[in-house]
């Protein structure tokens, strides 16, 4: 007697969960953005901090790194961030090291500041993707039109910090004990630091000038070797990138996509868990 087995149902798996992602905020730079997250003081631990749980701050310092190797990277960062808040770049301290001593690390100024522009009409440009097609927008169009425009604007922010002031004794000290010449000097130093301001005003871009920051402070009170901050230092960019991202930001809601403990109901996760469904 042949036996006739019914057909296997189909299994059919559950819906994948939507995705639990925050909009990043991005940190680029040299070693000065690398040790950001070192404790107790890191400059951008506060950040982090009032962002908690509604952004995610992502770390891309590369220690030693100069304008020219940050650019040729920053397409491939820029595409790992889909949803960028905004971005803090600092660079440009070992693009001033001497020419003739600082070997492969040192970078015209006019070529750092090409490069400085360049990475911010970078950052602009994938804060700005997308847009309107041909035919003009009618009213309740071109009010939507504006709600992205806003968006795309608000994720196209960039804020920069020029390079710092050397201390050039302790530098020199600091290069003597490695067995090493001295490869950076205040005055060298200086010429970055306007270059980089000279950016930020023809970019329209918010800047936080490290050397007026510094200036009221002897600077062996807020580097540690004569080129990286010490812990004072160190809080003192963090209260000023603090306070330059507080008004860049003003009016930008960025909300948190899961509900505090108080709000989350047992019998309900699906419904209580989440602020907005399909995060």
């Amino acid at each position: 007697m042949t036996m006739i087995c019914p057909a296997p149902t189909p299994f059919s798996s559950p819906p994948a969960p939507p995705p639990l992602t925050l909009p990043t905020i991005l940190l680029l730079g040299d070693s000065l953005t690398q040790w950001s997250f070192n404790p107790p003081s890191g400059w951008a631990l506060p950040l982090q901090h009032a962002y908690i749980r509604r952004a995610d701050t992502i770390n891309r310092g590369f220690s030693g790194y100069i304008s020219t190797w940050l650019l040729h990277l920053l397409p491939s960062i820029l595409a790992s961030q889909p949803d960028l808040l905004f971005t803090i770049l600092w660079i440009g301290t070992n693009d001033a090291a001497l020419e003739g001593v600082g070997g492969k690390y040192h970078v015209e100024v006019e070529v750092y500041k090409r490069n400085l522009e360049r990475m911010v009409e970078l950052i602009r440009a994938h804060g700005s993707v997308g847009g309107g097609g041909e035919q003009g927008p009618g009213q309740e169009e071109e009010e939507e039109e504006g709600k992205h425009r806003q968006s795309r604007q608000r994720k196209g922010r960039v804020i920069l910090l020029t390079p710092p002031p050397v201390h050039d004794r302790l530098w020199a000290t600091h290069r003597a004990a490695q067995s090493r010449p001295p490869d950076r000097t205040y005055a060298t130093t200086r010429l970055y630091h306007l270059a980089c301001l000279s950016v930020a005003k023809e970019l329209d871009v918010p800047v936080i000038d490290t050397w007026e920051l510094f200036q009221n402070t002897r600077l062996n009170k807020v580097l540690s070797d004569g080129v990286h901050l010490n812990e004072e230092g160190s809080v003192m960019v963090g209260r000023a990138v603090l306070e330059v991202v507080e008004k860049e930001m003003a009016g930008v809601s960025v909300p948190m996509r899961v509900r505090g403990h108080t709000e989350v109901e047992s019998e309900d996760l699906e419904g209580t868990l989440f602020y907005h469904q399909g995060v």
